[in-house]
């Protein structure tokens, strides 16, 4: 069963919110709880008092300019799917916006169902729930790869081919369990490359001349 959605009609659409209060008080009960403020500053305080499900925003405001509005109401509500309330000739903004945060659109004077409405309001929350959820994926991915420390691009290994001992960046040849011992504190992403410490190669020039 779907949930109650608190809605808010926000904004002064003179003659035409009448029109959309009573197509949204057709809205299957107890489904949608419907509220009006007629001025902005008053809804948008609504907003930061009580959790809104949807807010309804006529579009393009007079007074505020809209990227101002989108932003403040996805600050301090961020959980509120936005439903923008445009005329005919502002379908192309109203599009755009999508991109931008927006989850649907309504074109004035259009007829609008009740069944529609309703259906609009619980497919833009569903969606701003869906775009939350990614949004905090993509945080705590950042957050993970932001504590992953590699060493990356660094000098190849050289580990002698007779005894097996790794040279270390000073010059120093130590046993390979000593060398990983010692370099615990993140990944090993550098190259094994095969050589001769300098004992080996003592010993080996040794057994050459010997061998003569």
């Amino acid at each position: 069963m779907r949930r109650l959605l608190r809605v808010l009609v926000l904004d002064d659409f003179e003659d035409e919110v009448h029109t959309l209060l009573g197509a949204l008080a057709q809205c299957e009960s107890p489904r949608l709880n419907i509220e009006y403020t007629g001025q902005l500053s008053a809804g948008l305080d609504r907003l930061c008092a009580v959790r809104v499900d949807a807010v309804i925003l006529k579009c393009p405001l007079e007074e505020h300019t809209w990227s101002d509005i989108l932003q403040e109401i996805q600050h301090n509500s961020p959980h509120t799917a936005v439903i923008l309330y445009v005329a005919l000739d502002d379908q192309s903004f109203a599009i755009k916006s999508l991109v931008r945060g927006v989850q649907d659109y309504w074109i004035r004077g259009q007829a609008m169902d009740a069944r529609y409405l309703e259906r609009s309001l619980q497919n833009a929350y569903a969606r701003k729930r869906s775009q939350r959820r990614t949004h905090k994926r993509l945080h705590e991915l950042e957050d993970v790869l932001n504590n992953i420390h590699v060493k990356v691009l660094q000098p190849s290994i050289v580990l002698c081919a007779f005894c097996k001992k790794v040279e270390q960046d000073e010059g120093e040849w130590v046993a390979m369990n000593a060398y990983l011992n010692s370099h615990q504190e993140s990944p090993l992403l550098r190259a094994f490359v095969p050589g001769v410490c300098p004992v080996c190669e003592a010993q080996q020039e040794y057994a050459e001349k010997q061998s003569r």
